[in-house]
């Protein structure tokens, strides 16, 4: 069916990539949108299931659903696909597993229009698939926030005071199609959104809740593992340059250090439980997805502790070190606190009232 809207108030732009046993409930939360004036473009990556037929069906039936076909080139390349042909003020990212609230985009437009925002961000929901149990609830505060100016959005960004991912958002349209996607690398909403915050002259944070984020196995995000976790630290190199592109790069060097010294512990994790082998060979050292000119900035900063420039020094040249200081640090401080009880983890449990919750529960039983 032809789309008959000239200029929606938000595009929403759906990746499929073999997900037959979930588009359907996401095409249908969208479907039901209480903003009447939006389009969904549906881009098919390549699928060889029943993706595309499902999609078909929705743009025969609906005439704001529109069917992109390309060959399988990632969900980077089906989200800057979609941007080319979006035609709205704002636009909005669902990956094809997952679903959102009914009243999702009106919310969200009905705040970029009252603000003059360029990015509206809300909370997300994490459940566990099959079981449909809630993990957590994702919310950079519970009522609304204005940021204002990219130096500030920036700021929020490396004091993890958002959700760093696209999904939960809609963007100005003029502002976007300037920035793409990387195609290939995983991670990519840490390449995205430094760059849009850096363009961003206001940011709002709603704590509503109104994406639910599926997490099962074999997700289009892809899973945590050392090669998906060297291109989410090679993503620092495109943060360097926005900082410093927007000269504030000495003002931030704390919180940049910190934001790095975080990934890097990441990274190093991920190698040592999926593949320790590659400690011994240094063939996934960290200084490798690096430039020289950041690893200086970080070792000779003096924005880190003596300890973490350390750890940071020991692991540009080998993890396998890096893994070996570790282990006896643990051990002396074992040693030490013998008799100490351990620390309480901190659990990130749903907070929301009943009536949310109840909310969030009859969601997942109709889409989940």
């Amino acid at each position: 069916m032809q789309n008959n809207i000239k200029k929606p108030d938000v595009s929403v732009i759906v990746p499929v990539y073999n997900v037959e046993s979930y588009l359907r409930s996401c095409l249908e939360s969208l479907a039901g949108q209480t903003l009447k004036n939006i389009e969904i473009i549906m881009v098919n990556d390549g699928s060889t299931d029943r993706s595309p037929e499902i999609a078909a069906e929705f743009e025969k039936k609906f005439s704001n659903f529109r069917l992109i076909n390309q060959k399988n080139g990632g969900l980077s390349a089906a989200r800057n696909n979609g941007m080319l042909h979006a035609k709205g003020k704002y636009i909005g990212f669902v990956d094809s597993d997952d679903f959102v609230d009914h009243t999702m985009y009106e919310s969200l437009y009905k705040i970029a229009s009252h603000r003059d925002a360029d990015v509206v961000k809300s909370g997300l929901l994490r459940f566990r698939d099959l079981t449909g149990e809630i993990m957590d609830l994702r919310r950079a505060n519970t009522k609304e926030k204005i940021i204002d100016g990219r130096v500030n959005a920036l700021r929020c960004y490396l004091e993890k005071e958002m959700n760093i991912v696209v999904v939960n958002a809609i963007y100005r349209a003029s502002l976007v199609k300037s920035v793409s996607f990387p195609d290939g690398l995983k991670y990519e909403d840490h390449y995205f959104t430094p760059e849009v915050l850096f363009r961003c002259n206001r940011l709002v944070q709603t704590g509503s809740i109104h994406y639910y984020y599926r997490k099962r196995k074999g997700s289009i995000t892809g899973s945590v593992d050392p090669n998906a976790m060297a291109d989410k630290v090679q993503s620092l190199n495109v943060l360097y340059r926005v900082l410093t592109d927007a000269g504030i790069m000495n003002e931030f060097a704390g919180l940049y250090s910190e934001f790095f010294y975080s990934l890097a512990i990441d990274y190093h994790n991920s190698i040592i439980y999926n593949k320790p082998l590659n400690m011994r060979r240094g063939s996934a050292s960290i200084d490798s997805l690096i430039s020289p000119e950041i690893t200086g900035f970080i070792l000779g900063s003096g924005n880190l502790s003596d300890s973490k420039r350390r750890d940071l020094g020991l692991m540009f040249r080998s993890h396998f070190r890096y893994f070996l200081h570790q282990k006896a640090r643990r051990i002396l401080e074992m040693a030490v606190k013998n008799n100490e009880m351990p620390a309480e983890k901190k659990k990130n449990k749903p907070d929301p009232d009943q009536k949310e919750f109840q909310l969030f529960r009859q969601y997942i039983e109709r889409y989940g």
